[in-house]
């Protein structure tokens, strides 16, 4: 998939100030003796740390003009210890797919409440 490539390519450069370690979503396949670990050949999922990032088919009501990615996670903002596990729709553009997983990594918790681009607060 062209769009995901495209976001890989732009959250692993290290010279375009993302420079993340960016691995595609991976799976094992049993073939006749071993189990093989396997690059999916779709290529719409990728990993970065603890975030799962995967190509969104829905439409965009926010933003028309631009595809949304889903990113998965886990969190334990409610209570020590009591894992959650979140999927928030993101645009898919690198830098806010980067603004986002860093929102979360410094412990802000997503406010759907709260207006994420300024066009939408004007």
């Amino acid at each position: 998939m062209k769009e995901m490539e495209a976001l890989f390519d732009q959250l692993s450069d290290e010279n375009g100030g993302f420079g993340y370690s960016v691995k595609w979503k991976t799976c094992y396949i049993h073939d006749e003796k071993n189990w093989l670990y396997v690059v999916d050949p779709a290529k719409d999922t990728f990993e970065i740390n603890q975030f799962t990032i995967s190509w969104y088919h829905a439409a965009n009501h926010k933003h028309p003009d631009t595809p949304v990615v889903l990113i998965s996670y886990q969190s334990d903002y409610h209570a020590p210890d009591s894992w959650v596990d979140n999927e928030d729709e993101v645009d898919a553009t690198a830098e806010d797919i980067a603004s986002f997983m860093g929102n979360i990594e410094s412990g802000y918790v997503n406010d759907r409440g709260v207006p994420d681009r300024l066009e939408e607060i004007g």
